[in-house]
């Protein structure tokens, strides 16, 4: 299913005439390669940026930079993903494209939570939900909220963690956002196993883990 759509797009952009339409669709293509190929989703995206900046489009360049700095990202390349990421929140920004912004913002603040630097990834998430609630945005509102809940875990804050948790895992029930609520529950999981309860814990783990297979999903709990 996933090979035949990246066929579709690719035979999609042999038709294109229009160089705006192009670089979307490069970038489209960069973004649906983001987990499976990191390396040929760096590749669409370079390219986007390139044909970006020779026509001006400066929307999709922002994309091509977000494209290529989850690319690092995910290649485990932060101090590269971090100023490109940066470039693409200031297009953004320039463009007052709210959305976009919320989810350079959101990619920046997962590099600072695997580098450790919880401060800045909490300034960031907080300015991304903001943005996404404002939006009605909920899947990306949910998104933030696990990793603000995270954060909190990180700082000792158990109670505070696990009412932000719990806040996610609504919306992701709610939205039936099936992978999202099995992150959720590893999060609550966490929670329960410092407080030592035992029972509880193990049945947020066993559920994420049910519906882990059931989606056939192999990555990380965020």
């Amino acid at each position: 299913m996933f090979n035949e759509k990246i066929r579709h797009l690719e035979e999609q952009f042999q038709h294109l005439t229009d160089a705006a339409s192009q670089i979307d669709l490069l970038n489209q293509l960069a973004f649906e390669l983001r987990h499976t190929d990191a390396g040929q989703s760096r590749q669409k995206s370079n390219e986007a940026i390139r044909r970006a900046e020779a026509v001006g489009y400066t929307s999709g360049l922002a994309t091509g930079f977000l494209n290529q700095g989850f690319s690092e990202m995910v290649q485990s390349r932060y101090d590269q993903a971090l100023p490109i990421l940066f470039k693409a929140a200031a297009i953004f920004e320039s463009l007052n494209d709210e959305p976009g912004k919320a989810h350079a913002f959101y990619n920046l603040a997962v590099v600072y939570v695997r580098i450790g630097d919880y401060d800045n990834a909490l300034g960031l998430f907080t300015q991304s939900l903001s943005i996404r609630q404002a939006e009605g945005d909920q899947k990306g509102e949910a998104d933030c909220l696990v990793y603000l809940g995270y954060i909190n875990e990180q700082f000792g804050e158990t109670q505070e963690a696990e009412n932000i948790y719990t806040k996610s895992l609504a919306i992701r029930r709610t939205i039936n956002d099936q992978l999202g609520v099995a992150a959720v529950l590893v999060g609550l999981g966490s929670i329960n196993k410092k407080r030592q309860e035992y029972d509880q814990a193990e049945k947020c783990l066993l559920e994420s883990l049910s519906i882990r297979k059931a989606l056939g999903e192999v990555h990380g709990w965020l």
